[in-house]
């Protein structure tokens, strides 16, 4: 039979799997860094908040999952690690050891379980079995990053929701504000007018404060969970690769067998080396020493009968034997023919990783590329987060120059009230001279028909020259007085177009503001 013997457990001399202690600690010092900075500006995203609270809460809960998600992947990727880490001991106590010490297989190497717990990792596995096992890890971890990924965009759809939400309602706030003027200033009572336009403005500024605190809180969270994905990733793909170069160490080809058998390794030839006997050296140099003492001439000369049916049947024995190591040379070429072939197909399969590690450099940079775009975008968020800021100071600064002019127009009403008063008085006063004037003449009248005395006409014209004079002054004051009020209606009408076209100014702007973030989203 052939000098069978098992192959050693490779002997691993390779370097413990690196734990991802620095990416935990990175992500956890964001989170405390963001908690203190929340904590410092309480007020102020306590009023954010308060501006949408459905919105923003689900903003907030999206987040805390991610982040809760993120960091139990990384705590139960340093366990995957102590586990892999407790079968470089060997043997069956090491993989004992490695299934107890931290209780169950982790999910992400059950595709592993099959060698590293089993009869084939003990005794040497293939290139092939490790490159089936390998695709399975890094689909189960494509899968984990999937939940991720969908979490991330989940919360970049919350803030553009919660973004055009807030336009939507303030373009139409505004428009209903509109309808009001139009409504009051049919009415006629300006102080009115203007006392509803400045209610009316207040639910157009509530829904931009909908729609900027939305965007701040979405933009806010896709920074935060963005940043930690892309440290559980880079400490994933470390241990990936660490995995994969610790368990090339523990691969095993088809070796080539001592003597005359052929010994055949796990990975292929099992069966050909066992088919038939085969011989070693020893028994070959006792068959040659055989064959040359029954060649040798014999001491006695004179051969017997028996001397020679003795020679005949160690020949024919020799023969068989001969006819035996010859079977057996060729058997062990063919192993031989076979080990080779097992070889140069290691050889194909390690070129065929060289490729898969070429392609994987190709999807690396496509992730880049996919990185830069996400920068990109999220710079374009920034700018326009500007632009909503400035457009909200400058629509303040309108409304502070509509309330001035609001001020001035009730202080031209109370002046036309006022000027008001002063023609009354002034009519009285014109009726009072008239009334003086009809009694001088009806003294003029009497004194022409029944006196005759000069000087009671000289008072009388005296009188009436007085009463002409008063009535001149009083239609002049009575001119400045309708002047003064023509300027002041003036004055009121140039205000109330003033503040109209302020009024359209905004409604204008934040439907133009509207319509572009509306073409900017459409064409992303």
């Amino acid at each position: 039979m052939t000098d069978q013997t098992p192959p050693e457990r490779p002997t691993d001399h390779t370097r413990a799997l690196t734990r991802p202690i620095l990416p935990l600690i990175i992500i956890l010092t964001v989170l405390v860094f963001v908690a203190l900075l929340a904590f410092t500006q309480a007020s102020r995203l306590t009023d954010f908040f308060l501006a949408q609270p459905a919105i923003n809460g689900a903003i907030l809960v999206v987040a805390a999952v991610s982040a809760g998600l993120i960091i139990w992947e990384v705590v139960s990727l340093s366990r995957a690690v102590r586990w892999v880490d407790g079968t470089h001991l060997g043997g069956d106590a090491a993989s004992e050891e490695a299934a107890g010490s931290d209780g169950a297989m982790p999910q992400l190497l059950f595709p592993l379980q099959s060698i590293m717990l089993g009869k084939s990792f003990r005794s040497g596995f293939s290139a092939e079995n490790l490159a089936i096992v390998m695709d399975a890890i890094k689909a189960r971890n494509d899968e984990r990053r999937d939940l991720s990924q969908y979490l991330l965009q989940l919360l970049i759809f919350l803030g553009l929701f919660g973004t055009f939400w807030g336009l939507t309602l303030t373009v139409g706030d505004i428009g209903r504000a509109i309808g009001q003027l139009n409504e009051g200033s049919a009415s006629g009572d300006t102080g009115d007018l203007f006392r509803q336009m400045i209610q009316s403005l207040q639910n157009p500024i509530g829904s931009m404060g909908i729609a900027f605190s939305s965007s701040l809180f979405g933009l806010a969270g896709t920074i935060i969970v963005g940043f930690m994905e892309q440290q559980s990733s880079r400490a994933h793909g470390r241990f990936i690769d660490d995995l994969e170069n610790w368990l090339y160490q523990h691969a095993s080809v088809t070796t080539v067998p001592q003597g005359f058998g052929v010994r055949a390794g796990a990975s292929a030839g099992a069966g050909t080396g066992a088919a038939g006997p085969s011989i070693d050296g020893d028994q070959l140099s006792a068959l040659t020493a055989a064959l040359t003492a029954a060649s040798a001439p014999p001491e006695n000369p004179g051969p017997t009968l028996e001397s020679m049916e003795r020679l005949d049947s160690s020949i024919a024995a020799n023969s068989h034997r001969l006819e035996q190591v010859e079977a057996g040379l060729s058997r062990n070429h063919d192993a031989l023919i076979t080990a080779l072939q097992a070889l140069v197909a290691v050889q194909d399969n390690q070129q065929n990783l060289r490729h898969e590690e070429h392609g994987k450099l190709a999807s690396l940079d496509m992730l880049n590329d996919t990185n830069a775009r996400l920068n990109a975008i999220m710079e374009s968020w920034n700018t326009r987060s500007e632009q909503y800021f400035q457009q909200a100071a400058q629509s303040q600064r309108e409304m502070v120059k509509l309330t001035a002019d609001i001020e001035q127009l009730l202080k031209s009403r109370d002046a036309i009230l006022g000027l008001n008063e002063q023609l009354a008085t002034l009519n009285r006063e014109v009726g009072e001279s008239a009334r003086r004037t009809e009694s001088a003449f009806a003294g003029l009248q009497d004194f022409l028909a029944g006196s005759e005395t000069g000087d009671q006409l000289g008072k009388l014209l005296t009188s009436m020259d007085g009463a002409r004079d008063e009535l001149r002054a009083l239609r002049a004051e009575a001119a400045k007085a309708a002047e003064a009020a023509s300027a002041s209606a003036a004055e009121m009408k140039a205000a109330t177009e003033r503040a109209a076209a302020s009024a359209e100014k905004a409604t204008a702007g934040k439907a133009s503001n509207g319509k572009a973030t509306t073409g900017k989203k459409s064409g992303q």
